[in-house]
């Protein structure tokens, strides 16, 4: 988020960290919850990048504030809050009727940033929520699992091969599947966890590779 645009006070406080400041702000009767600053930014986002849960609170519960609303590259609430690990942001977040699956300019939902930025509580608070989307793709092509793979995150990797739902033999944009990435890594854990399923073992990357030890990808 940029922090050289020009703000009104709230979103100031709240990106200072100050918080009582904040608070004393909103308890004012003439306060506008909803003013941006320069670069579009809402005291919302503010508050979910700066993680802020009492002070979204407080903004929640006026309600000309969308929860869903977003600011620069399509991120909501809570894309920022899972940018930048805030868990007690998400739980709250969740708590009103947000979007878990919304996606940012890149097409990106939080689960995937989650998994690809390695906020492993966030990812497994996530994943137990039924309606999260498994399958989104990045700019590469790469699923939520390519990135869990790639990162040797074997708690991470077991949530989503739990639901019944998602694609392990989804291919990214070199062809490579989950278990390409885990062998390129050195994961073996992983490798052992992925070929418990029904993965396919000889799918062949655009490199002529097949996800077996000993070739580089």
């Amino acid at each position: 988020m940029e922090t050289q645009s020009i703000k009104p006070p709230l979103a100031t406080a709240i990106y200072g960290g100050h918080e009582a400041f904040a608070h004393r702000l909103l308890l004012d009767s003439r306060i506008d919850m909803t003013a941006e600053n320069s670069d579009h930014a809402h005291p919302l986002l503010w508050a979910a990048w700066a993680g802020c849960p009492s002070i979204l609170q407080i903004l929640l519960r006026n309600r000309n504030v969308d929860v869903n609303l977003e600011g620069n590259f399509g991120f909501t609430a809570l894309h920022y809050a899972v940018e930048q690990g805030h868990l007690s942001v998400v739980q709250h977040l969740l708590e009103y009727d947000i979007d878990i699956n919304r996606t940012d300019d890149n097409g990106l939902t939080p689960l995937w940033k989650a998994i690809s930025k390695g906020r492993k509580k966030i990812a497994h608070y996530l994943l137990a929520i039924d309606m999260v989307k498994l399958n989104v793709v990045g700019e590469d092509g790469s699923t939520s699992l390519h990135y869990a793979a790639w990162r040797g995150q074997l708690s991470i990797v077991n949530a989503l091969l739990l639901h019944s739902h998602i694609d392990m033999n989804a291919q990214n944009n070199t062809g490579s599947t989950a278990l390409h990435c885990a062998v390129a890594q050195g994961h073996l854990s992983v490798v052992q966890r992925l070929l418990e399923d029904d993965i396919d073992i000889n799918c062949v990357n655009k490199g002529s590779h097949s996800p077996s030890p000993g070739q580089s990808l």
